[in-house]
């Protein structure tokens, strides 16, 4: 869900631009789908006062660049069929070949819609039978933007191939085979997402400033000094860096690690659940440390433990009786499961002891209670329920693992996503929208019941700035993958946003 590689990409064109020769956006490249039975838009860029003429299916349109160098023309699409040319002439000529006409659908979300489907089951054997000369596909690169891009990065329209569908959204990939499939008629999938992200991001700065919750959250961004924290960034990451090499040395020692330190000043929550869930965590990325302290009877053969900490966001090193037993690094979704040596846990009370980094998006425990227990094989210890955590003073970068080139985190502001990803495809006329995510917004209560505004929101937005008020809309509900609670808590928060979503599928021209 969470681990994008993080670009931020200056604007490739400001309004001051001048060009002696017409230029396109990327989104506007060969082997591209138009969407069929409609006007689309061909726009891009050239000298003021230049004459452009756009020629597609036999007919010619013509404009005039404004002062700005910027121009436009509605195209006439008409039938699904291909493949066709488009040409566009100003004092330079653009020759755009193998262009088919069909439906487009715009695929966005967050890591669910990202993932590529060479990683999927059975993903091997689809990937190799991907030979469909009528699905085309387009990825528009990470980049979280202060102001609406102009463009996205460098990228072009591929035929859907094994070699190009390998890396491409699964669950875009398959819906688009499955239209094209029944209907018959060519598809282009625009991938448009980025792991662990929330709804907030992926609205436009003009919707976000009506809505009182957003327009507060976003009223700081005008004043971002984006060479201040790149700066800062830097400092934070070489901090980490020694930090890390630090506590990965096996003979890394902590007070908190001790059994006599005493942890009576720290916060107890229930666990397994991310720290988000706290009102004085509830926007915390960085280094915590968990301690428990457990009971082994005397039936537990010792000789045979192991110890399940359910999921761990992100990375974690774990002790028992001050003994390092486990560590797994920056993966956020595995269950941790560490075999405990021989002779470590013994009859009576032990202490474990977990120290956790978190980087963006939620941090701590997550998963099932069932996934949190030490056992011999045969006696079952549960480790759900209350733990103590303290906050560590060393901070964590947006990427353990490099220098992040992203100033800013998507998450950090609402329409970050719309500026750098969704606006410079907004003129691209399109069918509709796939979108699956909702996790980002399940950290907490509040965003939870948030939820349904913000979905109404987004999709309200996108029908406005494509100006098509009939835009199809298509959401994957989360799943329902965690174990049945018959008597719910106050910290359930996966079924608020669930039923959100349920309630948005009701709304005209959405389905779930």
């Amino acid at each position: 869900m969470k681990r994008p590689l993080l670009i931020l990409f200056v604007s490739i064109f400001t309004s001051t631009s001048i060009m002696a020769n017409v230029k396109i956006p990327h989104v506007l490249s060969s082997n591209m789908v138009l969407q069929r039975n409609t006007e689309t838009n061909i726009w891009g860029w050239a000298d003021s006062n230049e004459s452009i003429t756009v020629t597609f299916r036999g007919n010619s349109h013509e404009t005039t660049t404004n002062i700005q160098g910027k121009w436009s023309v509605k195209v006439p699409t008409g039938k699904a069929g291909g493949p066709y040319e488009l040409s566009i002439k100003g004092k330079n000529r653009i020759i755009l070949e193998n262009i088919l006409v069909g439906d487009v659908w715009v695929c966005s979300g967050q890591s669910n819609m990202e993932w590529p489907l060479i990683e999927t089951n059975r993903g091997s054997e689809e990937v190799q039978n991907a030979n469909y000369s009528e699905i085309r596909l387009f990825k528009v690169e990470n980049n979280a933007a202060v102001e609406p891009a102009n463009d996205t990065a460098p990228a072009e329209w591929h035929i859907c191939s094994p070699e190009t569908a390998a890396s491409f959204s699964a669950v875009g990939y398959h819906f688009g085979k499955n239209i094209h499939l029944e209907t018959g008629v060519p598809v282009g999938l625009i991938s448009s997402n980025w792991g662990g992200t929330i709804i907030e991001t992926w609205i436009s700065p003009e919707t976000v400033e009506n809505d009182p919750f957003m327009a507060e959250w976003a009223k700081d961004l005008k004043d971002v000094n984006i060479e201040e924290i790149a700066k800062k960034q830097k400092e934070v990451f070489n901090i980490y860096q020694a930090k890390l090499k630090e506590v990965q040395n096996p003979n890394y020692h902590h007070s908190y690690i001790e059994e006599k330190y005493d942890d009576k000043e720290w916060m107890a929550f229930s666990q397994p659940q991310v720290w988000e869930t706290q009102a004085e965590w509830d926007s915390f990325d960085g280094i915590a440390w968990y301690r428990k302290k457990v009971k082994i009877p005397e039936n537990f053969d010792t000789e045979k433990a192991s110890i399940w900490l359910a999921r761990i966001d992100d990375s974690d090193i774990t002790w028992i009786n001050e003994a390092r037993v486990g560590k797994t690094y920056n993966q956020y979704n595995r269950v941790r499961t560490y075999k405990i040596p021989k002779g470590l846990i013994r009859k009576g009370e032990n202490t474990i002891t977990v120290r956790v980094e978190d980087y963006t998006g939620g941090g701590g425990f997550h998963g099932s209670e069932r996934e949190m227990y030490i056992t011999d094989g045969t006696t079952r210890i549960e480790l759900s329920g209350k733990w103590k955590i303290k906050k560590d003073d060393t901070p964590t970068p947006q990427n353990p693992e490099g220098i992040s080139s992203s100033v800013l985190l998507p998450n950090d502001y609402p329409t970050l996503l719309y500026n750098g990803m969704i606006n410079p495809i907004i003129k691209h006329a399109i069918k509709g929208a796939i979108w699956y995510q909702g996790e980002s917004n399940a950290d907490a209560m509040p965003e939870a019941k948030r939820y349904e505004d913000q979905m109404r929101l987004l999709i309200k937005d996108w029908r406005e700035k494509w100006d098509n008020p009939d835009l199809s809309f298509y959401m994957v509900q989360l799943a329902n993958y965690r174990q049945e609670n018959k008597t719910p808590g106050t910290n359930d928060v996966w079924p608020y946003l669930r039923e959100a979503q349920a309630n948005v599928a009701l709304d005209e021209n959405v389905e779930m």
